[in-house]
């Protein structure tokens, strides 16, 4: 009996059109655009040393300044550029910071300091970079004071040689470009998405919202065989969907998502049922408002997905900097995060939290819906 049920409720939901729309084709298509947009940046990696725009200003009259012959080294051409010196000119500088055309400003005073208009990875750097160069000025000039007879180009080469005490693993990773995150989050959009499927497959057993409904509810069928049957029916037919997405993306866009092939059924086959049962969580609230019971599953989803970074790349980084819970109950950006970590890390501590969030929301919405639709009955219909 359950097969049979099974097999209509899969052609039952295959027919509908949102799910070829908006399940299949609408994430292939926005996977166009992201590709379109910065698919070369994915491709060539961003994880290369970044080069700062700067502006520095003397305000001193000695024309031999340590601070400015290291930045000047540091700002030529080749694979060790850190900055980009694009004025000396203290009131074009200003002009240029202001614009945000470049990303901070150096006084060369008798104590350098930098000027900046935002916070940022960029401005941090820069900060990094006067700070290690003012302990290291403070710790020479301290040394030759006490040690005239040192000389001082080896004191500057003892003081400047780095040493780790920790030794680096490589864990054989590929580095992952951030800009991929876009693409995670579009998939655990598309995993979202079957919020539609589970909003039918609960519409089909209500004899007050479907036709089909009331012949479910005058069947010698149980309703929580019909339910099963629609929520696996409805599972396949989303891991199809996503299935191909990733297909597309890594294959076709040839964007490499470094996500092993069985991590990756773990994480499809966990979204989409996600997506059903926050399409069944939708349909218990709203069962009274068909319009209602429409546009909760999308306004739903794409709310996870714009914290998750589908939109704004570094939302997450920072959420989790004020309120690190809302990543955790957030099911889009635990789906992101997941892939991300998988690709950046490997399995680890961080993947397994995602995963026991995304069963968690999981069962917490599937235990609501049910609670909500359990002893239902119709004195008429």
């Amino acid at each position: 009996m359950f097969f049979h049920v099974f097999k209509y409720r899969f052609l039952s939901i295959l027919r509908q059109k949102s799910v070829i729309g908006w399940n299949l084709l609408f994430p292939l298509v926005l996977a166009t655009a992201f590709y379109m947009g910065f698919g070369n940046l994915v491709k060539e990696g961003d994880g290369r040393l970044q080069v700062i725009d700067i502006a520095v200003v003397n305000h001193t009259e000695s024309e031999e300044n340590y601070f400015r012959q290291v930045v000047e080294t540091l700002a030529k051409k080749g694979d060790n550029q850190l900055f980009d010196i694009k004025t000396q000119d203290e009131q074009e500088a200003e002009n240029l910071l202001s614009e945000t055309k470049i990303d901070g400003i150096f006084y060369i005073e008798e104590n350098i300091r930098l000027k900046v208009n935002e916070n940022g990875m960029n401005q941090t750097i820069l900060s990094s970079f006067l700070k290690s160069y003012n302990n290291k000025a403070y710790l020479l000039k301290d040394i030759l004071s006490g040690h005239s007879e040192m000389n001082p180009e080896q004191v500057l080469q003892a003081v400047s040689k780095e040493q780790s005490f920790v030794s680096l693993k490589e864990s054989g990773k590929k580095e992952v470009s951030p800009y991929m995150s876009f693409f995670y989050s579009l998939i655990a959009m598309a995993c979202l998405y079957g919020g539609w499927i589970g909003s039918e497959v609960l519409k089909d057993i209500r004899a007050d919202q479907s036709e089909i409904g009331k012949r479910y509810e005058c069947a010698p069928i149980r309703k929580s065989t019909s339910l099963l049957a629609g929520i696996f029916a409805g599972g396949i037919l989303l891991s199809v969907c996503i299935g191909i997405l990733m297909i597309y993306i890594e294959y076709v866009l040839k964007l490499p998502m470094y996500v092993p092939f069985w991590s990756k059924v773990v994480i499809v086959v966990l979204g989409t049922m996600l997506g059903i049962a926050l399409g069944l969580f939708s349909g218990a609230l709203a069962a009274k408002k068909p319009v209602l019971r429409e546009v909760l599953p999308l306004a739903i989803s794409m709310i996870c997905s714009f914290f998750s970074g589908l939109m704004i790349g570094n939302i997450r980084q920072q959420i989790e900097e004020i309120a690190p819970i809302l990543n955790k109950i957030n099911p889009a950006a635990c789906i992101t995060d997941s892939l991300y970590t998988l690709g950046t890390y490997g399995t680890g501590e961080r993947f397994y939290i995602n995963i026991l969030c995304i069963i968690g929301v999981t069962l917490v919405l599937l235990i609501i819906s049910i609670l909500k639709l359990r002893g239902e009955a119709y004195d008429n219909i």
